[in-house]
């Protein structure tokens, strides 16, 4: 789905997807506009609803409150201890298994789902009391059955998310979903071949390009290179990126260089603004901070007060699939060229041979005393190359070496 989004869209949507207040505050405010579609309903339907959904026996106005006053209380408390639970297996993950991997629990689905449909059922039962109070002669029937129906949900609701933090904390499901993003950026940046295309000599470099400055610090998190290509193509120039995507940038430093003749103050501010700089980095044009996830995941458990050789196994094997999926696509593209088919950005990228030492060479050095996770890069190793269809990466798996352990 990456390659469908727009790139000056990607890294504000990543931000949101990866916060824990999104899919709350959306259900929140689908529950109030819920809520009003229901009242509206029930002015509209009347007491035919008793013959559709003969579910309460809506004759005692203080039982209804009494009623929904108990849901909402309950509902409210229950709200309080999935936070609870949410904020421990946080504190836990990050003592564990590294405050890198926070990322992975505050993109879960499951605990916004689960917070999110607590808070909006709360917010029901709320907005029903008072409509009981602006028309104490009216009942909302429909809305009294919709809050009944809600808190037996949520009671459902509950099971599943104890259930589902209790899974998401084991380490299996951990690395499972590391590897996802990891798998998912291969397939956004290392797409199948397109079919070739002609293209046309690039614009002659300048003597003094236009050398764009960072003008804060942190790291490079997305280039929009549709942008770049769009600047370029109106400035008859290109750019040549000087950082990796995944890099800490210190306020200054140069970031790139635009070759043109000439171009506005408007246009350099533009030509700057696609490069979005974070206090954190993002998997979205970054496949290496997938693949130092599981690194640190692995390091953690080869550490003295750890020792969990099979945990770093477990990484290992899915760096190897990883690495056979990089293996089997073509490289990140260190050219971009616009529809004409002319150069307008080049980019620094990694090579197969440094990926492979990316994932595999801090392992081994950590790994003194654990020959089994020596033996593990090993035969990962050449189960990858197995399946790798090009001759030359797979003898580059064949011919890696680890390095001694330290």
């Amino acid at each position: 789905m990456r390659r469908f989004i727009p790139d000056w869209l990607l890294d504000p949507a990543d931000r949101v997807l990866e916060s824990l207040w999104f899919l709350p505050v959306a259900l929140t405010l689908g529950s109030l506009a819920g809520s009003g579609a229901l009242l509206l309903l029930d002015n509209w339907i009347g007491e035919e609803i008793d013959e559709l959904l003969p579910i309460l026996e809506l004759s005692d106005i203080s039982a209804i409150r009494s009623t929904l006053e108990t849901i909402g209380s309950s509902i409210i408390n229950l709200t309080g201890v999935v936070f609870s639970i949410t904020i421990f297996a946080l504190s836990l993950t990050s003592q564990q298994f590294g405050p890198r991997l926070l990322r992975a629990f505050m993109r879960d689905r499951g605990t916004q789902l689960v917070l999110g449909t607590f808070i909006a059922t709360y917010l029901h039962t709320m907005v029903v009391q008072h409509a009981l109070d602006w028309s104490p002669d009216t009942l909302p029937r429909l809305s009294i059955h919709a809050a009944v129906l809600l808190g037996a949900f949520d009671a459902l609701l509950l099971v599943y998310f104890l259930n589902h933090v209790g899974r998401s904390i084991q380490v299996g499901n951990l690395v499972g979903r590391i590897t996802e993003d990891l798998l998912v950026g291969i397939d956004a940046l290392c797409p199948e071949a397109d079919e070739p295309r002609e293209t046309v000599a690039p614009p002659a470099p300048v003597s003094r390009p236009i050398v764009l400055h960072a003008t804060g610090s942190g790291y490079m998190r997305v280039v929009q290179f549709d942008s770049l290509i769009e600047i370029c193509q109106d400035l008859d120039g290109w750019v040549e990126v000087l950082r990796p995507v995944g890099e800490f940038v210190i306020e200054g430093a140069a970031m790139a260089r635009v070759h043109c003749e000439r171009a506005s103050d408007e246009q350099v501010d533009r030509l700057r603004d696609a490069f979005a700089l974070g206090n954190q980095r993002t998997p979205v044009q970054d496949l290496g901070f997938p693949i130092d996830q599981l690194v640190e995941l692995a390091l953690r458990a080869l550490s003295p007060g750890i020792h969990d050789p099979e945990t770093a196994i477990a990484c290992i094997h899915r760096l190897g699939q990883g690495l056979a999926r990089i293996a089997n696509r073509p490289p990140i593209s260190s050219h971009h060229f616009d529809e004409a088919g002319a150069l307008r950005v080049t980019r620094p990228t990694p090579t197969f041979e440094s990926t492979i030492a990316r994932c595999f060479d801090r392992i081994a050095r950590a790994a003194a005393g654990h020959p089994e996770v020596r033996a593990a890069i090993e035969s990962t190793l050449a189960a990858a190359g197995e399946v790798v269809d090009d001759p030359d990466r797979a003898g580059e798996l064949a011919r890696y070496e680890p390095p001694p352990p330290a």
